[in-house]
């Protein structure tokens, strides 16, 4: 009889991120395992939730899969395998872990603010998590190489002043020095959720004086939030689902080799806290408010300049001046962001895509994809879509 592993599963389901992972790995195990675990009991659940590593050996486990919380030394200690997800960011030379494409995540969010005009930009973290820090940085980098610089938050030396009772009116007045109207990124929805919060403390509008967009996607954090948040959503299902099937190789004593698991980022979901354009020029602003509503419709360079009853050879010659791409470029590049959406967000067959957004059929469509995104639309489908 083939035995069981026993694995200390530590990821929590508060959030989207510990969920998703956690459906990662459920999928592993349901081809490949199975698998018993060990998992703290829920907090409404009166109970030690302290871990007591004497009763942890004595449950023989196999293999670890769990944050880097302050239990995690003396999880180590037990010498298992072990697959950790980095929040704290202690040094774990040791380890294979799992951490977010910062760099990814935040070309989403800088190109998803460039694409409405913004040419003043901030970002608001968390200074004593590692991973804030990297996000920051790589924002900053990116923003750096494109002419533009960055705005940063930094939180109250006073770790009492960190409550966020107290701190609301720390980013509020913060808020208020910005140049408006400015495109603000958040390290994740939990801080673009404050700094919309905040921004209604100083009397600020959203989107119109400062456009927010986060990370994770955490729809409900960023469905609960007045306006909806803008999101980068970030495939951790798939990420949970290589933790498992490293931990499965190291647990059956094979050679892993890369030591690092990268949960990538997949597309910006767009909602109300970025719905506007930060473009001066009033004509400019009302043909991009035009191509972005009826993105999804048969659409042509004439029907821009009749919706906003200007020549062709002006809106071309205005077009360039202030975006530095042509009209038809605008229009492929928000009917391509259709696509893209409803690849992602939409079981729905190619096909079936193709006439919703006014295509003749499916090669077409992939045609038409294919020369902007030089991949085909099953393709894009394929590598951003969760593991399944």
């Amino acid at each position: 009889m083939l035995k069981v592993p026993k694995v200390i599963l530590l990821i929590e389901s508060s959030r989207l991120s510990g969920r998703d992972m956690l459906a990662g790995i459920g999928k592993y195990t349901q081809l490949y395992g199975p698998w018993q675990f060990y998992r703290r009991p829920p907090v409404y659940i009166k109970s030690d939730r302290k871990l007591d590593i004497k009763k942890l050996k004595k449950w023989k486990p196999d293999g670890i899969i769990t944050r880097d919380t302050e239990d995690v030394e003396a999880l180590l200690s037990l010498n298992i395998p072990a697959v950790i997800s980095k929040v704290l960011n202690k040094d774990l030379p040791s380890c294979y872990v799992l951490e977010v494409d910062s760099v990814s995540a935040g070309k989403l969010q800088i190109e998803h603010l460039l694409d409405r005009g913004f040419s003043n930009f901030a970002f608001c973290g968390f200074d004593n998590m590692p991973w804030s820090q990297t996000n920051c940085e790589t924002v900053q980098r990116i923003l750096a190489k494109a002419g533009f610089g960055l705005k940063l938050y930094q939180q109250p030396s006073n770790k009492s002043q960190r409550s966020w009772e107290n701190e609301q009116l720390f980013i509020a007045e913060w808020l208020k020095t910005l140049p408006k109207p400015v495109g603000l990124i958040a390290c994740n929805d939990i801080r673009g959720q404050q700094v919309i919060e905040a921004a209604r403390i100083a009397g600020l509008r959203v989107p119109e004086q400062i456009s927010v967009i986060g990370a994770d996607n955490d729809e409900t954090i960023c469905n609960l939030t007045d306006p909806p948040l803008s999101s980068v959503s970030l495939d951790y299902a798939k990420a949970g689902f290589q933790m498992a099937e490293v931990l499965d190789k190291l647990m059956k004593g094979r050679h892993v080799d890369q030591k690092d698991i990268v949960v990538k980022a997949q597309a910006v979901v767009a909602r109300q806290s970025t719905n506007t354009m930060a473009i001066e020029d009033a004509v400019i602003a009302q043909a991009m408010h035009f191509i972005k509503k009826f993105s999804r419709n048969y659409m042509k360079v004439t029907d821009v300049c009749d919706a906003v009853s200007i020549s062709r050879r002006s809106l071309e010659r205005r077009f360039r001046n202030v975006l530095g791409r042509s009209v038809t470029d605008e229009i492929k590049r928000w009917r391509c962001q259709s696509i893209e959406q409803m690849l992602l967000e939409t079981d729905l067959p190619i096909a079936k895509i193709a006439i919703e957004l006014g295509h003749p059929d499916a090669k077409h469509i992939a045609r038409y994809f294919k020369s902007i995104k030089d991949i085909t639309p099953g393709r894009y489908r394929q590598q951003n879509r969760t593991q399944s």
